[in-house]
């Protein structure tokens, strides 16, 4: 199954969000076509510098929002900021 994004807003800078989709929504057509069943859970991409972090924010309505951070690698645990941020999205969108 092919996905799509329908961006709804904007503010700011939105490179990172731009990166996020670049990313995300190739890694999950590629995997479902090499057999994997569901959804994406989260996708971290590493630099020598940098982790951008993108969980899936589970909501009713829209089946998929996506969160995006990028976070200084030598200073940042993934695990910790991949909670952080799905805790943050679940405080702003309650």
């Amino acid at each position: 199954m092919e996905r799509s994004v329908h961006v709804y807003a904007e503010a700011g800078d939105t490179h990172a969000g731009d990166d996020a989709h670049d990313i995300t929504v190739p890694a999950a057509n590629r995997l479902n076509r090499a057999g994997f069943e569901g959804d994406v859970e989260s996708v971290i991409v590493s630099t020598r510098q940098e982790h951008q972090v993108i969980p899936r924010i589970e909501r009713q309505g829209d089946p998929l929002l996506l969160l995006s951070r990028t976070v200084d690698r030598s200073r940042t645990n993934v695990a910790w900021a991949l909670q952080y941020l799905t805790q943050h999205a679940d405080t702003l969108l309650t």
